[in-house]
This record gives C-alpha cells, sequence and structure tokens, in this order.
C-alpha cells in the first residue's frame, strides 16, 4: 500500500522460518519417483492474514496535513484480552517519529479479534508488528534490511522477546 510519499510495509520475522516450506517424500512403488508435499504453516498464513488487517489499519489513520509519519522502523508489542483485541500495546523500538510511531500504535489499536491464531494459548501470547515508513524504495529496501538484522539478534537472543509472534505481510 502507498500513500503519498510514504510506504508501509510488515516484515513478519517469524514468518520467515514458519513460511519454510515442510517436505515429506513417499514411495508408492520400487519405480516410481519421489512425491513432495508442501505445507503453509497455519501460523504463517495468520501471519500474512493479520499482517493485511494491520495495513487496512495503516491506511485508515488519519494523518494531519501538516505532519507525514516519517521514515523509520517502527515495533509496537501487544497482547490478546478477553475479547481477543489487542491490549497492553506498547512501543518496543523506533527509528521513527512520534507522528509514525502514533501512527503505528493507533493502527494496532484498530485491529479486530485476533484470537484465532493457531497457538495453544492465544491470550498468554506476546505479539511484535514490526512497521516500516519509508519515502522511497531504496529507502525501504535499507529499513527492511536493517530490521532483518535487528529480527535475527532479536530472535537468537534467548530473551522473553525472542518468544514474540510478528506480524507481517
Amino acid at each position: 500500500m502507498t500513500t503519498p510519499k510514504t510506504a508501509f510495509a510488515f516484515l513478519p520475522a517469524l514468518a520467515l522460518a514458519a513460511m519454510v516450506p515442510l517436505a515429506s517424500a513417499a514411495q508408492a512403488g520400487e519405480n516410481s519417483d519421489d512425491i513432495v508435499v508442501t505445507v503453509k504453516s497455519e501460523l504463517a498464513q495468520w501471519q500474512a492474514d493479520t499482517g493485511r488487517a494491520l495495513d487496512r489499519a495503516l491506511a485508515r489513520n488519519p494523518f494531519e496535513r501538516t505532519s507525514k509519519p516519517g521514515s523509520g522502523v517502527v515495533q509496537v508489542t501487544f497482547t490478546l484480552g478477553a475479547d481477543g483485541k489487542p491490549t497492553d500495546i506498547a512501543l518496543y523500538d523506533s527509528s521513527a517519529d512520534f507522528t509514525a510511531e502514533r501512527s503505528a500504535m493507533r493502527a494496532v489499536r484498530r485491529l479486530g479479534d485476533l484470537s484465532d491464531v493457531p497457538v495453544r494459548n492465544a491470550q498468554g501470547a506476546q505479539f511484535l508488528a514490526n512497521i516500516v515508513f519509508a519515502d522511497s524504495v531504496a529507502e525501504h529496501d535499507a529499513l527492511i534490511a536493517s530490521l532483518e538484522q535487528s529480527e535475527r539478534a532479536r530472535l537468537a537472543s534467548g530473551t522473553v522477546e525472542s518468544t514474540y509472534i510478528a506480524l507481517g505481510g
């Protein structure tokens, strides 16, 4: 989705690993070829669907005419309330300005019921929305590369933050 001079994109950090196809080989007989079956992870599909919902929520954000979001990455954490909607929404990290941060937080608040997340304890799960604001394709690509590097470090850290479920599209 692109708005004037600003493009939004989401990086599904955990989805990168979750989207790796699972392969299973089976033989139907002595002279048959292997059959490879690929399965798309339910979590990866949920992340993609939720990323699109977040993208739509960003599109509905009213930007003041005098201040458009500055370029950068905004990371927002949240949990799910009893109604399945985001709660405990907090800024995790940001390299963008206040307008971008406010826009990202507002978009997360606008998400609907997410309780269909395919995990054992949805209300106990922690979520991380990685939102990139960029003025050009080149800037977007550079911010995505930086985000990928920081997400690899976060995932490898072994801390509580490494268990967040990332959103993306």
